[in-house]
């Protein structure tokens, strides 16, 4: 499968600024394989129309100042980041990048989403923890936080661990979706209950390359 438009295309995303709006342009190819068409200010993936929503230039802003604070909150210790995989990923590498502590990269995967668009209430930890967490400061990475409930299942499998500390960094949080209590210490963007992709978030595996974060065109509201 590979991505129709033509080589060398401009894209225009535009991102509301109160009443108006400032275009980003940028050039694209053929090279990105996926069953995706990008039209001029939109991408169709599976016959659903997606809009622009938050810019690459915010996204990368934002990653800088929760950087910093993350800095500001571990101190001088020498945590492990924990990525949960797939879609935090390229969340998780600008994020660390950005960061001046270095960190122990570690890896997990939960089962939640599937080829489905909806969040399942059933937790599976597929990719388990491998590093000896006693003591350790850890900072979980997440894309998206909805229900809450597979943070609280990673808390409490950290708590049996017995960790110094726990920090939630999440790049989109939907506080309307929640179904459990759940901290989250550092939020990219607060959104509401809406289905996105871009930026590592995925459509049945495809979109997570794009470099903003898209939303469904029915389902659009304000840009946070």
């Amino acid at each position: 499968m590979a991505l129709r438009i033509a080589t060398r295309r401009q894209v225009q995303s535009h991102e509301r600024h109160g009443s108006g709006y400032a275009t980003h342009v940028r050039t694209t190819s053929t090279s990105m394989k996926m069953e995706t068409e990008i039209a001029k200010d939109s991408i169709i993936i599976r016959g659903e129309h997606f809009v622009p929503y938050i810019s690459e230039m915010r996204i990368q802003h934002r990653v800088k100042e929760i950087a910093s604070g993350v800095d500001a909150r571990v101190g001088t210790s020498r945590p492990v980041a924990v990525c949960a995989l797939s879609g935090a990923v390229i969340f998780y590498a600008d994020l660390l990048r950005a960061m001046e502590t270095d960190c122990d990269m570690a890896f997990i995967k939960i089962s939640s989403y599937g080829n489905k668009k909806i969040t399942s209430e059933q937790v599976k930890l597929e990719v388990d923890f491998t590093h000896d967490l006693t003591g350790r400061d850890v900072i979980i990475v997440e894309d998206i936080v909805d229900t809450g409930i597979s943070i609280e299942y990673l808390r409490q499998r950290l708590e049996e661990k017995q960790v110094k500390s726990v920090t939630v960094v999440a790049l989109l949080s939907k506080p309307e979706a929640r179904k459990v209590d759940s901290i989250i210490d550092f939020v990219g963007f607060e959104i509401e209950n809406e289905f996105v992709v871009g930026y590592g978030l995925d459509y049945a595996q495809e979109a997570r390359a794009l470099r903003d974060i898209y939303i469904r065109e029915t389902e659009r509201s304000t840009t946070p």
